[in-house]
């Protein structure tokens, strides 16, 4: 051991406390432990659960230190492992570092302030195999261009053969560009209070065929969710306005709730687990009233849209690829509405024939239409750039309380534990801004005929040019039944029969079901 430094791990709504461990050959983060600076050793978090100060501040109404339990888990990484490290915020402070493995493992870590940047270094130097391709990168960039440069990483999103030059070439998707912002703004799958954020883009949800040629099926892109009717739009500008605050401790805003928090994204995959347990803690262990609760991708959008002045909510990635979260396969009990329906699936739109399979193909052919690549840009404006802050942002009614944003508040500057407790609870259960990424309008897509007549060279290849593909002259693979998966890794191509499952992240196990016995067995992968 050469180094050893307090972190925590964030899942979803949880950080398990413990320790990342610097070795010869690899490092180690070990859950449920603390390391004591001053004695030099590391002890157990059940030893000393009165005596410790935790790393992530607390906005829990939990007390009781014997309330809280520690998870014992011990991840071991390779240095040659790590292909990516990038700088996170957590609650908007600058404290995290998210971790991108080869074998698909991902960590998000909070650390001690003014450790952080030492840990990210030492990642840097022991690192061998860290990717510096753009085009294997999850945030499109090369690793060279740090996140945290403030105007020199702005400008390098407009180079050179940056993910943005490649966008508006037509190199990469709508949705995978979306997909490279949010990791460039500190969006990640591992914290609910921070997931990736993506648009609303229709508009029409009664039309049993849609008609994406059609300007008026799409939502207006250069307007948030706020601003989408005049109505609406005339009452969040009164607030503004006549808003006074005698403390003078807020400034005035439109929206006082905000279009990505952990709730938001808890009720949209309350069908599908983890999520339905998260919603269930989130709301004191229940349901909520089935008036409430997403049913209705139609009655969604007029809510986000027009109904409501409280709900302004954009969309989640699910929305372009998952169908599953719109099934009640679980079999939820999820109540009945007033008017006496019980609540089941997602209700569809008239478009997708009540299929979800075709909802996805079809919402995701509208992200990749011409219509929204022409105007992605403006809302890209809207959330990652110059209108998010600043008097943009006020000329576009996109202003929202001042807690929402990077720098507003630094936690470890409260030395009063409610008003700190307070404020964290706030950050933490109603958004958090992304980290902006461009100080000036950002360029359109370039929609030339030769590339929208292709979505992508790969996509064309596969699609229109099926009958082109051979097998190879020798078996890549020979197995005894039926294939249940395929599995490509960067050595290997895995493929294992049905009722397997394999086991990650080294992928030279699985467990294997379906016996008589209803046995479960692990077997090697052959």
């Amino acid at each position: 051991i050469s180094l050893a430094f307090r972190c925590a791990r964030i899942e979803g709504l949880d950080g398990s406390e413990g320790i990342l461990i610097f070795g010869r050959e690899h490092f180690y983060i070990l859950e449920g432990y603390t390391y004591n600076t001053e004695k030099n050793e590391i002890v157990d978090l059940d030893k000393c659960r009165n005596d410790y100060v935790p790393l992530i501040p607390k906005s829990s109404t939990i007390t009781n230190a014997d309330l809280i339990q520690f998870r014992k888990e011990c991840s071991k990484f390779a240095y040659e492992d790590i292909k990516e490290v990038h700088k996170r915020r957590h609650i908007l402070q600058p404290i995290a570092l998210e971790l991108f493995a080869a074998d698909g493992r991902n960590y998000l870590l909070v650390f001690v302030r003014k450790e952080r940047s030492k840990v990210y270094q030492r990642l840097l130097n022991s690192a061998t195999e860290l990717t510096d391709s753009a085009i294997h990168s999850v945030s499109g960039q090369r690793r060279s261009i740090n996140i945290e440069q403030g105007t020199s990483f702005i400008g390098s999103l407009m180079g050179e053969r940056s993910v943005t030059q490649r966008w508006e070439k037509g190199e990469i998707s709508n949705f995978q560009y979306l997909m490279h912002l949010n990791t460039l703004a500190g969006r990640s799958y591992n914290d609910l209070m921070q997931y990736p954020v993506f648009p609303w883009i229709l508009a029409d949800y009664d039309s049993k065929e849609l008609n994406l040629t059609n300007p008026v099926t799409f939502r207006d892109l250069s307007k948030p969710m706020g601003a989408q009717t005049i109505d609406r739009l005339v009452q969040f500008q009164k607030r503004y306005a006549e808003w006074d605050d005698p403390t003078g401790s807020t400034p005035a805003y439109h929206y006082g709730t905000h279009y990505s928090s952990a709730m938001i994204v808890a009720s949209y995959l309350v069908r599908t687990e983890p999520f339905a347990q998260v919603f269930l803690r989130l709301q004191g262990g229940h349901f909520d009233l089935a008036d409430r609760m997403f049913h209705s991708i139609k009655d969604s959008w007029f809510s986000a849209s027009k109904n409501n002045m409280a709900d302004v909510k954009e969309l989640i990635p699910e929305f372009f690829y998952l169908p599953d979260f719109l099934l009640n396969t679980n079999k939820f009990d999820l109540g009945k509405k007033q008017n006496g329906l019980a609540l089941n699936d997602v209700i569809l739109p008239a478009w997708s024939k009540n299929d979800p399979r075709e909802f996805i193909r079809i919402h995701r052919m509208a992200l990749e239409s011409d219509y929204v690549s022409a105007h992605l840009n403006e809302w890209i404006d809207l959330i990652f750039g110059y209108k998010q802050e600043g008097p943009a942002a006020n000329e576009a009614t996109n202003v929202f309380h001042h807690l929402f944003y990077e720098g507003a508040v630094n936690v470890d500057d409260i030395s009063d534990p409610l008003e700190r407790s307070a404020i964290i609870g706030f950050i933490n259960n109603f958004g958090q801004i992304p980290k902006q990424l461009f100080k000036r309008p950002h360029p359109q897509k370039k929609l030339s005929r030769s590339l929208m007549d292709s979505i992508g060279i790969e996509r064309n290849l596969f699609f229109n040019h099926v009958n082109s593909l051979r097998p190879s002259r020798l078996p890549i693979k020979e197995l005894k039944s039926a294939v249940g998966l395929i599995l490509p890794t960067d050595k290997s191509l895995i493929a294992l029969e049905q009722c397997k499952a394999i086991i990650p992240p080294n992928y030279t196990r699985c467990i294997q079901y379906g016996f008589p016995d209803e046995s479960l067995r692990i077997m090697p992968v052959d």
